[in-house]
């Protein structure tokens, strides 16, 4: 069914009223058996028993099963009616369509004696459908949309479930449904200034102290996020572990070298791993940072912005150029291209265990990206004390 404004009853306690009271009575009624006191019947209830007080309890709770579900959906749905109105004056509706309804109920029976139309079973049949006309004409539809060619709107389901109540009991079931209809269409035209009628204002106090407390309910809570949650990307997942596998080589690696110099100099060692664990940390974000932009930029179809002029995607050839000059194997074409200082100082300090030569054949393979450096240089195994012996 289609929700218009917001859900629960948040600005509708009269709906609210309506909706728990008819399931409670409903209840009630199939417990204590009082189903036969609820219908409507011109005789012999009211012309020979003179049971007047079924002309108001017959338009109170649903006696069957189905049109409590159905109409009390109905009526929950309302409630965007109600929130137009006001709680006050969607009160002083609900009244007088009850009031009108009953008179002109009274009236079917009399004028349907002939037809068969003899009883009118219990439910707010009348009200509901007053309800739906004021619906009808105060909310829009917002959209449309085709089943098998047939076409539908956003309340189209709402009148599906109002069609189910007017064909419930048939002929017993449609009258009443059509008297409401015929009460919202004279308080809508505002005949004899209905739609001005409120209650006194001694009994409107009276309901915002003792009643409306029990009724009022506070609106959902709404999220502090402005812009929709992003998905993780692949990348992303795979540049964290990435991180965290290069963490755990870099404290191996510093445990191993601190065991070994422990007994020189304790307070130089500590130093040199808080130090050491920063420039991995550093290195680690930067790199995750750069496989999550390469990620999201393949995904978007939009150019990334480089550093240099001379930033290209990444092909079998630069790959190859790579290796190359990482391994000293071939000369690269690109040697010409001089290393930035300010890149070359970043990332001597990140990685001081690298030799320089090895961080300027990293950054002259980037091409002076310092991004892509990074990621070379975190794939590249740092040199051995044998190896620099």
């Amino acid at each position: 069914m289609s929700v218009v404004g917001l859900a629960g009853f948040y600005n509708a306690p009269v709906t609210k009223l309506l909706v728990f009271s008819n399931w409670f009575l409903s209840v009630v009624i199939s417990i204590l058996q009082w189903k036969p006191l609820i219908h409507l019947q011109l005789s012999p209830h009211i012309t020979l028993h003179h049971q007047f007080w079924r002309i108001f309890t017959s338009q109170l709770v649903f006696t069957s099963t189905g049109d409590v579900f159905f109409g009390t959906m109905v009526i929950y749905a309302m409630r965007i009616v109600e929130r137009q109105f006001g709680s006050a004056k969607y009160a002083a509706f609900v009244v007088v369509m009850l009031g009108v309804a009953a008179l002109m109920e009274i009236g079917a029976l009399v004028m349907g004696l002939k037809l068969g139309f003899r009883y009118i079973p219990g439910g707010p049949y009348a009200l509901i459908f007053a309800m739906l006309y004021q619906y009808e004409r105060m909310v829009p539809v917002v959209y449309r949309f085709r089943i098998f060619g047939i076409e539908f709107n956003n309340k189209s389901f709402l009148y599906l479930l109002s069609i189910h109540v007017f064909f419930s009991d048939g002929m017993h079931t449609m009258v009443p449904c059509l008297c409401g209809l015929l009460c919202g269409a004279l308080y809508r035209s505002d005949i004899g200034n209905i739609k001005r009628w409120r209650f006194p204002p001694r009994c409107l106090v009276w309901m915002r102290h003792y009643i409306k407390p029990y009724l009022a309910t506070s609106p959902s809570p709404r999220t502090n996020n402005t812009v929709p949650v992003e998905r993780p990307l692949a990348a992303a997942t795979f540049s964290a572990n990435a991180r965290s596998s290069f963490d755990n080589w870099l404290r191996r690696r510093v445990g191993t070298s601190t065991t070994d110099t422990a007994s020189t100099n304790t307070m130089d060692t500590n130093d040199s791993i808080d130090e050491t664990m920063s420039v991995a940390s550093t290195a680690s974000s930067v790199a995750a940072s750069s496989l999550a932009t390469r990620a999201t930029a393949s995904t978007s179809n939009v150019p990334r912005e480089n550093d240099d002029e001379n930033d290209d995607r990444l092909d079998t050839t630069t790959v190859r150029q790579y290796l190359d000059a990482l391994t000293g194997r071939a000369p690269l074409s690109t040697q010409e291209i001089t290393p930035s200082s300010q890149h070359l100082a970043v990332l001597t300090v990140m990685f001081p265990d690298h030799p320089r030569d090895t961080i300027t054949n990293a950054l002259v393979a980037a091409h002076n990206n310092i991004n892509r450096a990074v990621e070379i240089m975190l794939h590249t195994p740092a040199p051995t004390n044998d190896n620099l012996s």
